[in-house]
């Protein structure tokens, strides 16, 4: 279990930092798994149907919703969403350099979910400096409260770093707040029906943490 927590923060950082210039695609693989019985079956389905609805985002405008998640949040104006298969790319490349076989596997199993990727520059466009938002969840039986103080404890030292609460239209989050000289980033943690739904924001200056915080207080999560 520590292992997911490594698996977090690194696809945090790595997808915060990623710059899409071009794809690559892959042909989808579809395995056979043969039940005991069919409450086995039934029970399958239903968590199959569960992360099928999760995948299912809609961008209307500036604002994103997950109506699986009960998640709605509203980006800057005129920022750039990742495609479909753009999401597929940045998560693909974060699984690389993370370089593990769990991780390939919880994402192929579909129990490491991409919401969005958004910049205030598309993707590619510039190196370095793309203030931006990006959030996804992960199938997880632990709290919230878990994930982030284990994730935390994996933190590059030579980074500052901050943990605490933060109560966002009436859902408490917890946070990771970590800076270097280069960058900040800032983790929200929050869990909902069996995921924890994991958002960093990556900005270089006072002006791209103002945005950022701007959209982050537009996050909704209904029961």
């Amino acid at each position: 279990m520590k292992k997911l927590f490594v698996i977090v923060l690194s696809l945090m950082l790595c997808i915060g930092l990623s710059a899409c210039t071009k794809s690559n695609e892959k042909e989808d693989k579809e395995t056979e798994k043969k039940t005991e019985s069919k409450e086995t079956e039934k029970k399958t389905e239903s968590k199959e149907e569960q992360k099928k609805q999760i995948t299912k985002s809609v961008i209307d405008g500036d604002t994103i919703t997950n109506e699986a998640l009960g998640f709605t949040m509203t980006l800057p104006e005129d920022w750039s969403f990742a495609s479909k298969k753009e999401l597929k790319l940045i998560f693909g490349q974060a699984a690389e350099i993370v370089d593990d076989a769990d991780v390939t596997e919880a994402m192929e199993e579909g129990d490491i979910i991409p919401i969005l990727v958004s910049s205030e520059f598309p993707l590619g466009e510039v190196e370095n400096s793309n203030t931006n938002i990006n959030a996804f969840t992960m199938k997880s039986p632990l709290s919230a409260k878990s994930v982030a103080k284990a994730t935390e404890a994996t933190v590059d030292s030579s980074k500052e770093m901050e943990s605490t609460t933060e109560v966002i239209n009436g859902n408490e989050f917890y946070t990771l707040a970590t800076s270097s000289t280069d960058l900040q980033q800032k983790q929200y943690f929050i869990k909902k029906d069996g995921y924890i739904i994991c958002i960093t924001s990556t900005f270089y200056d006072e002006a791209g943490k103002a945005t950022t915080e701007k959209s982050i207080q537009t996050i909704q999560i209904e029961e």
